[in-house]
């Protein structure tokens, strides 16, 4: 209860302790990019605040009742409003008070009414209430205030889900948890409801902002393979899942009209937050289209069973560790095993094993296959060809480990074969992704991830996916995408190509014809990949079928997601902060800076995703250096941060010196080498494109790991 200022103050000030170590404590010292000294700051306003204890009392009242509200108008949680419809300001004595405001922290919408009519009560900062809210360190009654999970100090194998990874933290890292921040989110009421510009006016679409400042343009990449982006997109889905949030039917929740106009206020959901389409719109407005759909993501309110701002949930385990192959929790890892020597389920198509089709294509293919479905590790598998190729190699490579593994050593059960193979695909992803992509991607000289034999496992390191990371800096990948698939013959003669606009989520084009597996595994590395340019294929923004445009969702889910503004993350990457918009120039070209000036109001305004998107790329990496520094900080995290990271080697679950010796011949050309059809060249680094230092060769000269080190005397 406030009753004073100098309540007020002493509750802030003996509640700091309960800001997350990860996001404003010990792990930002440990950023490789930016200086130690660097503290988190409140926002909350420090001036006198108005004494009035019953005005107080009242303001709580009042959100509550707004709260109640807000959700009669919400169709989609019929149920919450059940249960709360009991609320009322006259019935409600002062002694309860305390125990209707702990109840309504646990709906966003109460929270936020409640925050906004406190911040009003004390002439605060229009974001202080929800600060004020959070730093009261208040008691939750939420799904997320589990225990922890009980950890097995000696086992040998990763859980599927991440948990008991840290030992001391078993649940970083966890599926089911949120994400963490380099910096404090940045919310308009301090709880959820996305920013506004620093005016208090709205921000502009991320629509406008799309079709402004990235445009459509082919500019090929004159080194890079198409396989930079796709093996990209492997580890961006291994380490990061959100979903939305549903109807009370269970289904998507539709933010637009089926013409794709906007709804009525009065029916609107609070879960919504439809995107604005510009009424001269170059595309959308000739179908007549002024709005796109865009549900909140599910988040937690709860940070130790203690009222906390929004926070997105990671319906993935955080870690680097093969999800995408083996799913993230035991449940989905029994649905994709065979349960017969270590081996993955497959489907026979004509001999060869293919994904096996899923029995929940709503659940599995997130309800957008309209031909068949095919069941993996993730449920974006079928989300593109190449992706969907992809998958089939990985469950391939781990059915050719198992059979090798099951030769080698014939009393190991199928426990022990699933497990011991399972760890060693989690080795390659690792290998292949930071010895390979990485050196591409952040540029081979990014001292933070060179080898240093004197750097381990570090239990203080928090290996959880970051928010800036997921929902904005490893987004650009997005940028490297072509709108048309080559199909290559094993001469590397293009024999013609699919638009990939026509076969999202319709994975049949991997198996037919039968050639089509290996015509677009050939392709994904002999195709150039786009430039690391300020432009994007209209591939992923114009499509007619589902009026689709996925960098203007990038735009506003970082808004959704309480994402900071890009001047933040600048300062923070060792970046001076920009005073007027000409200051971005040190990063962004000067044209970009003048059409960014005529969209925003403010430098403090333009988001993350465009500002990072558009800085010129660091020499010899292809992201500029803000986007560098938070994916390299993220890819430090993955390593440093993971007890069983493959190069580990003093822990008793580590590989031995010898097996190590083979994982690091792993390579993304062999992976393609042993697992296609009928591949039978290869350039040794397939993320570059054939050159006379990356020549084609045979599979055989090429590589690969030996499992003589894993047979048992």
């Amino acid at each position: 209860m406030f009753r004073s200022k100098t309540t007020i103050l002493f509750w802030l000030s003996v509640s700091l302790g309960s800001i997350r170590a990860d996001e404003c404590g010990e792990n930002v010292v440990k950023m490789v990019t930016v200086d130690g000294s660097k503290d988190c700051k409140l926002r909350i306003n420090t001036d006198p605040l108005k004494d009035d204890g019953n005005k107080t009392d009242s303001a709580i009242l009042k959100g509550l009742i707004e709260g109640t509200d807000i959700y009669r108008r919400n169709l989609a949680h019929e149920e919450d409003l059940a249960q709360m419809a009991h609320v009322n300001a006259t019935t409600v004595p002062k002694s309860g008070i305390a125990e209707y405001f702990k109840q309504a922290l646990v709906h966003q919408s109460k929270a936020s009414a409640i925050a906004a009519a406190v911040t009003e009560a004390f002439d605060m900062p229009r974001f202080a209430g929800g600060d004020v809210l959070t730093f009261l360190n208040l008691p939750i009654d939420d799904h997320s205030c589990t225990p922890d999970p009980i950890c097995d100090v000696h086992a040998r194998y990763r859980t599927y889900d991440g948990s008991c990874n840290n030992l001391e933290h078993p649940k970083w890292g966890m599926a089911g948890e949120a994400f963490t921040r380099l910096l404090l989110p940045v919310y308009e009421d301090g709880i959820f409801t996305p920013r506004k510009a620093v005016d208090s006016s709205d921000l502009p679409s991320g629509r406008l902002l799309r079709t402004t400042l990235i445009r459509d343009k082919n500019n090929d990449d004159s080194i890079n393979t198409l396989a930079v982006m796709q093996w990209g997109q492997i580890v961006a889905h291994d380490v990061a899942a959100t979903s939305n949030q549903v109807g009370f039917d269970g289904l998507p929740m539709e933010c637009c009209t089926l013409t794709g106009n906007h709804l009525d206020p009065s029916l609107q959901s609070s879960s919504c937050l439809p995107l604005d389409v510009p009424a001269d719109d170059y595309f959308y407005s000739n179908l007549g289209k002024s709005c796109l759909n865009l549900p909140r993501s599910n988040a937690t309110f709860a940070f130790n069973c203690r009222f906390s701002y929004g926070e997105s949930i990671n319906d993935q385990s955080h870690l680097l560790d093969g999800s995408v192959v083996y799913g993230a929790s035991a449940a989905m890892a029994n649905r994709l095993r065979e349960k017969n020597g270590g081996r993955l389920r497959v489907r026979n198509d004509n001999g060869r094993d293919m994904l096996p089709l899923s029995p929940k294509p709503v659940e599995d293919c997130l309800g957008a296959s309209d031909e068949f479905c095919l069941l993996s590790g993730d449920n974006r598998a079928n989300q593109n060809p190449q992706l969907t190729a992809l998958q089939v190699i990985l469950m391939r490579e781990h059915n050719r480990l198992a059979t090798e593994l099951e030769q080698l050593n014939p009393t190991w059960d199928d426990e022990t074969l699933f497990q011991e193979t399972r760890r060693i695909v989690a080795a390659i992803i690792q290998h292949i992704t930071y010895k390979e992509l990485l050196p591409i991607y952040l540029g081979d000289d990014y001292s933070p991830l060179q080898e240093d034999p004197n750097e381990t496992y570090n239990p203080e390191l928090n290996p959880s996916t970051i928010n800036s990371f997921a929902g904005a800096a490893y987004r650009t990948f997005h940028g490297l995408a072509q709108g048309k698939l080559e199909l290559v013959e094993e001469s590397r003669f293009s024999i013609g190509c699919i638009h990939l606009m026509e076969w999202f989520f319709r994975p049949s084009v991997v198996e037919t014809p039968s050639e089509n597996l290996d015509l677009l595994l050939r392709g994904l590395v002999f195709q150039p990949s786009q430039s690391a340019d300020p432009f994007s294929t209209a591939a992923l923004s114009d499509r007619t079928s589902d009026s689709f445009d996925i960098s203007s969702l990038d735009i506003e889910r970082g808004r959704e997601r309480g994402i900071p503004p890009y001047n933040d993350y600048r300062e923070l990457c060792g970046l001076a902060r920009a005073s007027t918009f000409e200051d971005f120039q040190d990063t962004i070209a000067p044209e970009l800076v003048r059409n960014m000036k005529t969209l925003y109001e403010d430098p403090n305004d333009v988001d993350l995703f465009i500002g990072g998107f558009l800085e010129t790329p660091v020499r010899g990496a292809l992201v500029g250096p803000t986007f560098r520094c938070i994916v390299g900080e993220q890819f430090y995290r993955f390593k440093f941060g993971d007890r069983f990271f493959y190069e580990f080697t003093d822990f008793h679950n580590s590989f031995t010196e010898a097996q190590l010796t083979e994982i690091r011949k792993a390579s993304l050309s062999k992976l393609l080498c042993d697992n296609g059809d009928n591949i039978s060249h290869m350039q040794p680094n397939s993320f570059r494109k054939i050159s006379e230092g990356n020549p084609l060769e045979d599979c055989d000269a090429i590589p690969a790991i030996n499992l003589l080190p894993w047979k048992e005397e």
